[in-house]
């Protein structure tokens, strides 16, 4: 087992930033700020804690790299068959949720994030699925973005249901490392033509006009709105994707001076399709179009690295009143009101302020998919009485009864200062307030102070002070020395009566 540990290492070389660990026993996750180590594979593998890896080890390069298709009713045993007939070193495994991660391993010194991440968004297209996520996510990671982890195959060793496939069903551990291909680049080997643009998440005019061919005239329009899904699809290969297309599909095909002038104008930072020109317009089904991942909703200047990809895992929900979550987000713990939690743009706005990264614009609906299922497996977590608002502001009272130590006359109460006077400690009201300002506890309605100040025994009070009478409050000294928390939970049973 020594020998298939040390083997299994040498193939999932990820960051020295951070590790994730994965808890099967409540099926949640967390970011470790530190490197797997040979102890953290050892218990992976026996089941114990599972790991996951972000894919971009030291100098950005990648030693492996995944696709992941999240389809859980995928046949593994079609795809794996997909993978062969084009020659894709990649190893199909099951994953955690029944989807398939392909994984793909390269020797030393490995290749840049980049460049993986462009290679596998093609063979994922190929392979029919050009929607899907592809770990390494970022083209490179540090101690403010440490990047998002992926769970490794075989949880458990030989009895795990995370196994690679092999053409006569599941692999063990020992078999899945023999089967490893390390992907050579220089290896023409891999076929990566297009022969059916089906396969490809392409808009539905491009789809009928692959079909039935350019319309005489429209050749050099037709070509520009391929041009622009091939660099939506394929940033860094687009234009040797795009010469193939015009020499295989386009009759007659155009000059290559003519193709020169098409991909220049497509190299220009905004490019879109030409939805109301000819020959696209007569084909336009925009309501489908919307909804796939390279069509005319994808505005490719927004894509080329000018966002951050965020993780979410581990979240806890701090049982105050109102509740507070802590949730952790790309390895570092974000704590959040209920509105910071539930609303996208307040999220948005707290990890742009907080962490220095740049989310990407989401919907609001989108997010609550992301609340509901980081809810499915969140932790809550008992809070003090002093944490809640109640308490924080019991807390600032005492404090500020504790000021009538440095008064020195009655006279005192009229410079802001709390005074005790026949076992009673009395303040004014208006200066109460404006301490709570001071500390920034002035969130609370003055009638919730109110109900506050009368639960722990609080009284109106007249004060004479050299002759004249003053409205103030007064408390018991013996309950300002008493300062329990006993009173916090009492406290929020009578506001909800009285409010």
């Amino acid at each position: 087992m020594k020998e298939l540990l040390k083997k299994f290492m040498a193939l999932f070389v990820g960051s020295e930033l951070s590790h994730g660990i994965w808890h099967a026993d409540r099926n949640t996750g967390e970011t470790v700020h530190a490197a797997a180590g040979e102890e953290d594979f050892d218990r992976h593998l026996k089941g114990e804690v599972g790991i996951g890896l972000v894919p971009v080890a030291a100098g950005d390069v990648c030693r492996f790299a995944a696709i992941d298709v999240d389809v859980d009713t995928i046949d593994h045993a079609e795809l794996l068959k997909k993978v062969d007939a084009r020659r894709l070193p990649l190893s199909v495994c099951r994953s955690k949720s029944g989807g398939a991660h392909l994984y793909l391993f390269l020797p030393e010194p490995g290749m840049p994030a980049a460049q993986v991440r462009d290679r596998l968004k093609l063979w994922a297209a190929l392979l029919g699925y050009p929607s899907v996520e592809i770990f390494p996510k970022q083209n490179r990671v540090s101690r403010k973005n440490l990047g998002n982890w992926i769970n490794l195959p075989y949880f458990g060793g030989d009895k795990t249901t995370r196994y690679a496939v092999g053409p006569t069903g599941a692999l063990s551990l020992a078999q899945f490392i023999e089967s490893v291909r390390l992907y050579d680049p220089a290896n023409g080997d891999v076929n990566e033509t297009v022969e059916n643009l089906d396969e490809l998440e392409m808009p539905p005019c491009l789809r009928a006009l692959a079909r039935s061919g350019l319309p005489e005239g429209m050749r050099n329009q037709g070509l520009f709105n391929f041009g622009v899904f091939f660099r939506k699809s394929n940033p860094k290969g687009w234009q040797d994707q795009l010469q193939q297309f015009n020499l295989i599909n386009v009759k007659p095909a155009l000059s290559f001076r003519e193709f020169q002038t098409i991909a220049k104008s497509l190299s220009q930072t905004r490019y879109q399709y030409m939805c109301e020109q000819s020959p696209i317009r007569e084909l336009c089904q925009r309501h489908e179009c919307l909804k796939l991942k390279f069509g005319v909703g994808n505005k490719p200047w927004e894509e080329l690295d000018q966002y951050d990809e965020l993780s979410f895992a581990n979240l806890r929900k701090i049982l105050t009143s109102p509740p507070r979550y802590l949730l952790e987000v790309n390895g570092h713990d974000l704590s959040l009101t209920f509105t910071e939690f539930t609303q996208v743009g307040h999220f948005r706005n707290k990890v742009i302020m907080e962490l220095d990264l740049m989310p990407r614009p989401m919907k609001q609906a989108r997010w609550d998919l992301h609340i509901k299922e980081l809810l499915r497996g969140k932790r809550e977590l008992e809070a003090p009485p002093d944490a809640s608002p109640e308490g924080q502001l019991l807390d600032a009272f005492w404090d500020f009864l504790a000021l009538r130590d440095r008064s020195q006359s009655r006279e005192d109460l009229l410079k802001g200062s709390p005074i005790e006077d026949n076992g009673k400690i009395c303040f004014r009201i208006g200066d109460f307030m404006r301490y709570l300002q001071s500390r920034r506890l002035d969130k609370m309605s003055a009638s919730e102070i109110f109900v506050i100040l009368k639960h722990v025994g609080c009284e109106h009070a007249r004060v004479s002070i050299n002759g004249r009478k003053f409205f103030a409050w007064s408390v018991p000294r013996s309950i300002a020395n008493e300062q329990t928390s006993s009173f916090v939970s009492a406290i929020k049973a009578d506001l909800a009566k009285e409010l």
